[in-house]
């Protein structure tokens, strides 16, 4: 470097510079950027083949600024094209360096050009400022809009099928990706080829997607991968089919066969979202599946689409009242409805046990039954548990079991502190203890001493459950069932059931409630009962309390879910957050605002955007600052809702964002917000590189 910069600055020394060659010289080498620079430009002034080196070189400077001015020396260069370093320079790390480059580039012309700038834009241009530059010099070179779009699709065309044959692994599975996304044509040939690949990742790649494309050729593709070894692919092979029509959906028909669970669901899943037009015989023969998942969901499907099976082995499974394939089965009876159903039905009501009725009344009240016989059954049955869960609840271990039957002069006076054998041996299996023996005046110190408090209340509820999760599950069943004939009673034992202090129960009868769409009145003190349980709470439960407290227009829950906030994990969270959006009043403002930052910012800005006030534009404003790339869309799209004025400008910038999805989000709030501005900037994604945001963009310009 030295002899080199030596040479050089011979040169230039006698060709009459007026700086000495030692001063040159040091400057080049000083620490200073700035007298680099300075270097840089005399050197640019002079040309040669041995200063054109030396400012190339200087494109790898640690310096900012030096690589700006050797961008600078290339363009000043006398006596040479600099195209090719300029060109360099746009593969810069740094913005502003490149953004030099491309305002040099535009005063040039040419096919590298013109590609260079191009290529920049296929890289993914992270930077806003060098992607107006490049469009600037495009427009200039009279490409632009559609045209460009072709262009920079056929590009990538190219670059795609060039790294594809070298490809391997994860890198192929990208480049399936970005072919399956592209506007062009061609594109679609390495999507079909990734369908064939040997790796279970581009497979799925390319079957994600697909999105119905590829005719004949993709189908004969999915028959294969719908029997191949791979479960992930069997499954993404299932998803594929339902878009490609008939012969789709007979593709799915066979996987109805296929050994795995997860696999035969899909299929199902799949089939009730397709078009009208499955056979009986395709679905019928499910209703002997020994899967209770199957059954039902196979039964879902025929009730759907208006099918008609013959029952009779459906029929078949109800033998046993305690075997599994009889509730399953009762539940498909319950989902099919219709005349047949009910006659099942209603004959096993006949041969079964008073205990089993109340379960089969809220089948047939599921199939249509609408009777006052069949509503009074599941009155009585719900009314029934929750008051033998009410006695529980009180507990024989406090002394407040109901009084027994008063003993006859014959008879030992009875204890009410004491259990009877049935319950002690109950109990002694719980706690895995031997049997009581014959003494049934054996109490609780056994049973207690287990514990290292056994007079605290602690072991209580231990000890003996209020309410079992089988007693959460029934109630359940009979109070849709209920729901289905008679709402407003069913309203009004769901209330009871609200009342009583157990989580699980709440969590249950509350999703209930929300699916009925009973219209249940809370008081105060259930209101703050229910808040308390949101804390302690599943997150399926937590969901189920908050979206009920979300319905109950009520100040008490606005309190009551802002303070719940802090102490709630995550999930939990996001549930409440979502209640006090969907209240829509001000006093929920002051604990969303505080959600503003973390992992609850995206819920806290819907929520806002909700609510509607537009006291929350600056602080919505203030937390861009921080926000990630999700909770800012979700930001934007809260003040866009709240009249900000600079909304729709910072969405818009998202437009040029070089990942499709951010820019398909972007596409999505404007399209939502609308308005002269909003149209004007979707304009600019007509002709996107990416067919999915392009589509997008089409169709809210339609509109």
């Amino acid at each position: 470097m030295n002899q080199l910069l030596a040479g050089v600055l011979a040169v230039l020394f006698f060709c009459g510079c007026s700086n000495s060659r030692d001063e040159l010289l040091q400057e080049l080498m000083s620490p200073s950027p700035v007298k680099r620079s300075g270097a840089l430009r005399i050197l640019a002034q002079a040309g040669g083949e041995e200063a054109y080196l030396l400012v190339g070189q200087a494109l790898e400077d640690r310096s900012v600024v030096v690589r700006v001015a050797a961008v600078r020396a290339l363009a000043d260069f006398k006596g040479r094209d600099m195209t090719v370093g300029l060109i360099r320079a746009t593969r810069d790390a740094d913005p502003e360096v490149r953004e030099t480059a491309v305002v040099f580039l535009a005063a040039r012309k040419g096919e590298p050009v013109r590609r260079a700038l191009v290529q920049m834009l296929l890289r993914a241009e992270s930077s806003p400022k060098v992607r107006k530059q490049i469009y600037l010099a495009l427009e200039k070179m009279e490409l632009s809009g559609r045209k460009l779009a072709e262009e920079m699709a056929f590009r990538q065309m190219e670059m795609i099928r060039r790294e594809w044959r070298n490809s391997r692994g994860s890198r192929r599975a990208q480049l399936v990706r970005l072919a399956g996304r592209s506007v062009q044509p061609k594109a679609l040939r390495v999507v079909l080829e990734g369908l064939s690949d040997k790796n279970v990742d581009v497979v799925i790649a390319a079957l994600s997607v697909l999105d119905g494309r590829g005719g004949q050729e993709a189908l004969r593709q999915l028959l294969l991968l719908a029997s191949d070894q791979s479960v992930r692919i069997r499954i993404k092979a299932v998803q594929a089919l339902r878009h490609y029509g008939r012969e789709g959906r007979v593709v799915l028909g066979g996987v109805l066969r296929d050994l795995n669970l997860d696999v035969r669901l899909q299929a199902l899943l799949q089939l009730e979202k397709a078009e009208p037009g499955l056979s009986s015989e395709m679905l019928c023969p499910l209703l002997a599946d020994s899967e209770p998942a199957v059954l039902i969901a196979a039964a879902r499907v025929i009730r759907s689409k208006g099918i008609w099976c013959d029952l009779t082995a459906l029929a078949g499974q109800l033998a046993d009242p305690q075997d599994e394939r009889y509730r399953s089965a009762t539940r498909a009876l319950s989902i099919l409805g219709g005349e047949p159903a009910l006659k099942v039905l209603s004959d096993q009501m006949k041969k079964q046990p008073a205990r089993y009725h109340p379960v089969l009344a809220a089948a047939m009240a599921h199939a249509g039954d609408r009777s006052e016989k069949t509503k009074t059954r599941l009155v009585n049955a719900l009314r029934g548990i929750l008051a033998e869960a009410q006695k529980r609840s009180q507990g024989w271990v406090t002394g407040k079991l109901p009084p027994r039957k008063k003993p006859q002069p014959h008879e030992e006076p009875i204890d009410p502190t004491r259990l009877s054998e049935e319950e002690l041996k109950k109990l002694y299996e719980k706690h895995g203890l031997p049997p009581a023996g014959q003494d049934p005046r054996r109490g609780i110190a056994d049973i207690l001493a287990k514990y290292e408090e056994p007079s605290g209340p602690a072991p209580v509820g231990e000890i003996f459950e209020a309410v079992t999760l089988q007693d959460v599950e029934v109630l359940g069943e009979l109070l849709q069932g209920l729901a289905a004939i008679d709402r407003i009673t069913a309203a009004a034992v769901a209330l009871e059931a609200l009342r009583f202090n157990h989580p699980d129960l709440a969590g249950r009868v509350a999703r209930l409630v929300l699916d009925c769409e009973l219209a249940v009145n809370l008081d105060e003190e259930t209101i703050g009962q229910l808040g308390e349980f949101l804390l302690q709470a599943s997150e399926q439960d937590a969901g189920s309390i908050a979206g009920l407290l979300g319905t109950i227009k009520k100040p008490k829950v606005v309190e009551v879910l802002g303070s719940a906030l802090s102490g709630m994990s995550w999930e939990q969270r996001e549930h409440a957050i979502a209640a006090l959006g969907n209240l829509g009043q001000k006093e929920g403002i002051r604990p969303l605002l505080a959600m503003l930052k973390g992992y609850s910012a995206a819920g806290a800005a819907r929520a806002l955007g909700e609510i509607g006030d537009p006291l929350a534009i600056k602080p919505l404003q203030e937390a861009l600052k921080w926000a990630g790339l999700s909770a800012e869309m979700d930001i934007l799209m809260a003040l866009g809702k709240l009249g900000s004025e600079d909304a729709v400008p910072m969405v818009s910038e998202r437009l040029g964002d070089p990942d499709p999805e951010v820019r398909r989000a972007a596409v999505r709030i404007l399209g939502r917000l609308g308005g002269t501005e909003a149209n004007k900037a979707l304009e600019t994604v007509r002709f996107d590189l990416d067919r999915l945001v392009r589509a997008e963009a089409g169709n809210y310009l339609k509109e």
